[in-house]
């Protein structure tokens, strides 16, 4: 953490746009609460996408520092969820990342072969990566487990664990014997099997380097 001369902290970037937004959000005239949270997820999400830099201990302030407070209770008005996660992560933004998982205790769970949501495009423009030979696995990534493609629900801090599920295949729907256009997978989505893994389950997974070579 940088130290300003006058002793007080210095606020990151990401810290920055935030407070500028949450002082300014009162002017816009008539006010909306409504309006007023989408302009702080909106920042919050510029700040990922932006690369602007997160301390460590950001996650934890925004609790503190964008809160409407009363004498019997406190609303929340900014939260570095796990949809802001996801998209640190196909950011690449490191800083963003470091900041949520020390807050949540959360030890990544990194794993190769890595597929994330694909409905995240529109806000990186000119980033098709989104599989990625090693990366860290956030809700909605998909990966490899015992030969099936499993897709991350949740997580489990309490326990250290992250919960996937893979789904049994679906029917599909007849191709137009024309244009061949069709073939749509339809009908519920069906849970297979759910598993609950720790990070040591990971390790047991071959290295890259190693599956590369294979």
């Amino acid at each position: 953490m940088v130290v300003e001369s006058n002793g007080k902290p210095e606020l990151s970037e990401a810290m920055t746009l935030l407070t500028h937004v949450w002082n300014c959000g009162k002017r816009v005239k008539p006010f909306s609460e409504a309006r007023f949270r989408s302009s702080l997820k909106e920042s919050l999400d510029l700040a990922i996408v932006g690369g602007l830099e997160f301390d460590i201990d950001d996650c934890s302030k925004f609790h503190d520092a964008f809160s409407w407070r009363s004498s019997y209770y406190v609303e929340q008005l900014l939260s570095f969820d796990e949809g802001s996660y996801a998209l640190a992560i196909i950011a690449s933004h490191t800083t963003a990342c470091h900041s949520f998982e020390k807050y949540h205790k959360r030890k990544p769970f990194i794993t190769n072969q890595v597929d994330h949501n694909y409905y995240m495009l529109h806000k990186m423009p000119g980033r098709w990566d989104i599989t990625r030979p090693r990366d860290r696995l956030g809700v909605g990534s998909k990966f490899t487990w015992q030969g099936k493609r499993a897709i991350v629900t949740s997580f489990d801090d309490e326990n250290g664990k992250i919960i996937a599920c893979t789904y049994k295949s679906r029917e599909h729907t007849e191709p137009c014997p024309t244009c061949h256009s069709g073939g749509y997978e339809t009908g519920a989505l069906k849970v297979e099997h759910v598993y609950k893994l720790t990070n040591k389950d990971f390790h047991t997974l071959p290295t890259l380097e190693k599956e590369l070579k294979s």
